[in-house]
């Protein structure tokens, strides 16, 4: 797993040659411009496009600069996408950011496949404001002190957070405020992931 490489960006329209072979077209100006769009309304701030791979004892991944679209961290995404399952630190409303190469072969979006249509997927970032989530975790630590002849003592921390609506929810409002050529060129960017 370690070797395989990203998925290619090309553009969505890349299609095949005349032998049926698969062909990578350069980004279309639509899609070049849908990056600058996305970045402007902000989907950048989550969905980070480069990274750099840390030192490594295989030469060809160490220091090397990747485009996940993903700053692989946990957000909470509010009740519209919610599912409910608390998993570690992880809220019933919390998603680590799906990285988005390989976007433009998927036939579902979303973390459990709902849609198939990517303004539906991009709409379902958003989650009102007045709809929150609370969520309190415990952990018992036991801790062992062994110049006290291995006396035990044992802690309980509790911790609680709140959240209400999406993180996204600004970025969903600037998506819903671009004109038709602008959602078009970002639709067109996204594809080409």
């Amino acid at each position: 797993m370690r070797i395989n490489g990203a998925p290619g960006q090309c553009d969505f329209a890349s299609g095949v040659d005349s032998n049926g072979n698969a062909q990578c077209n350069p980004l279309s100006a639509s899609a070049l411009a849908g990056l600058q769009v996305f970045n402007n309304i902000g989907c950048n701030s989550c969905h980070t496009q480069s990274f750099t791979t840390q030192p490594s004892n295989v030469a060809g991944l160490s220091n090397r600069p990747f485009q996940p679209f993903s700053d692989f961290g946990l957000h909470h995404m509010g009740a519209t996408l919610a599912d409910g399952v608390t998993q570690g630190i992880a809220g019933p409303d919390q998603f680590r950011t799906a990285p988005l190469w390989g976007l433009g072969q998927r036939l579902f979006f979303l973390h459990d496949g709902r849609t198939s249509d990517l303004v539906q997927a991009i709409q379902a970032h958003s989650s009102n404001p007045r709809t929150c989530f609370a969520t309190a975790a415990t952990q018992v630590f036991t801790v062992t002190f062994p110049l006290n002849g291995n006396a035990t003592q044992s802690f309980l921390p509790a911790s609680a957070t709140a959240s209400c609506g999406s993180e996204a929810n600004a970025v969903i409002t600037a998506f819903n405020n671009l004109d038709t050529t602008d959602k078009q060129n970002l639709l067109n960017f996204l594809r080409s992931l």
